[in-house]
């Protein structure tokens, strides 16, 4: 009998220890969701604004069920022809409303009640993920390039062999005579790595090549998924390009666990099919006719390594921020460090200073 009520005693002293560690993890996790609720809600919200626009992904259905109705696209083949491809952000690119958050790369400042919320996800993902989600996927940026290149003309229609090419516009008589045969340039793969990289933020980049690129050089868009951990960067990703974009001109290489930068660019590299491999930051936004002048130079001479002006996106407003007629140059020093430097006098034309003037 003893014995027996000794047992009853262990038995109810265990259950309850049991009972007060059940109480006590569930009391944590409750904490840990409310503590990070601003977060998910956020996260679990990132592509609202195109949902907003056209319905492209509905997050409201459950896991691993997505829409089935696909929008009618195009082969990569006939978006080079000129194809329309069904996606607004595309097709109507150019007709932005330029009273949207972040049209012409103006900032957009959080509102006064989110600064806690915003402090959050700029100690999570290092950008204002909230501000993010609320610009056009599409949205266009002011013409950064020197003054009067935007007088430059890229033709493609047949012209004689012999075509001019000026690296850069001096005056508008010079500029009646610039032109770029851009059917006469290689094509080029677009090799963007990302790892964890906020979905609006790359989706914006991927739209920002494909409205900005000439589309007979564009060959590809080639994403390096370096083992990424964010749901909405696995199916609802792949969903996303299958519907909103030409079939073949977006596609990702997924690796299996994480092996950094260089070896992802280095995958990219082996799996692209253009003539011009051109790698990209999973968190940019190309200037208009970014990429004729890199490709002229590249088919002028295989070995170069072109590189464009770098402007600058802000973390926190999403601003886009360049210098006025900033004529600068970059190098590389003999320890791979990249440094910022200026043309000497000699190496720029006269007409070229006296228009920066």
């Amino acid at each position: 009998m003893n014995i027996f009520k000794t047992m009853q005693r262990k038995a109810r002293k265990k259950s309850s220890c049991v009972i007060f560690a059940i109480v006590s993890i569930n009391i944590i996790i409750v904490f840990l969701l409310q503590t990070n609720s601003s977060l998910r809600r956020t996260f679990e919200n990132t592509f609202r604004y195109h949902l907003s626009l056209h319905s492209a992904l509905d997050v409201h259905q459950p896991a691993g069920k997505y829409r089935t109705d696909q929008r009618t696209s195009i082969s990569v083949d006939e978006f080079r022809a000129g194809g329309k491809t069904g996606n607004p952000l595309i097709d109507g690119y150019g007709r932005n409303n330029l009273s949207a958050p972040g049209e012409m790369g103006l900032a957009v400042r959080p509102r006064e009640d989110e600064k806690d919320e915003v402090d959050k996800v700029m100690a999570e993902f290092h950008i204002n993920t909230l501000v993010s989600d609320r610009i056009p996927l599409n949205r266009m940026v002011p013409d950064s390039r020197l003054k009067g290149c935007e007088d430059l003309v890229y033709r493609t229609e047949d012209l004689p062999s012999a075509s001019v090419i000026i690296p850069f516009c001096i005056n508008e008589q010079v500029c009646e005579d610039l032109v770029y045969r851009t059917e006469d340039l290689p094509s080029a793969s677009v090799i963007i790595p990302f790892y964890d990289e906020w979905p609006s933020v790359l989706i914006r980049t991927i739209y920002s090549v494909i409205n900005r690129s000439p589309r007979r050089n564009l060959q590809e868009i080639l994403l390096v998924d370096d083992a990424s951990t964010l749901k909405e960067l696995k199916a609802p990703l792949d969903h996303y390009i299958l519907r909103e974009f030409p079939h073949g001109l977006v596609r990702i290489k997924r690796l299996q666990q994480r092996r950094g930068l260089t070896q992802a660019r280095l995958v990219g590299s082996r799996e692209a099919i253009g003539d011009v491999l051109i790698f990209f930051d999973s968190h940019m936004e190309v200037n208009i006719d970014w990429l004729p002048p890199l490709l002229t130079e590249i088919s002028q001479d295989r070995r170069v390594v072109a590189m464009a002006t770098l402007d600058y996106i802000q973390s926190d407003t999403f601003m886009y921020k360049f210098n006025v007629n900033y004529l600068t140059r970059y190098g590389w020093s003999w320890n791979l460090l990249f440094f910022e430097t200026f043309f000497r006098r000699d190496q720029v034309s006269p007409d070229v200073l006296g228009h920066r003037k």
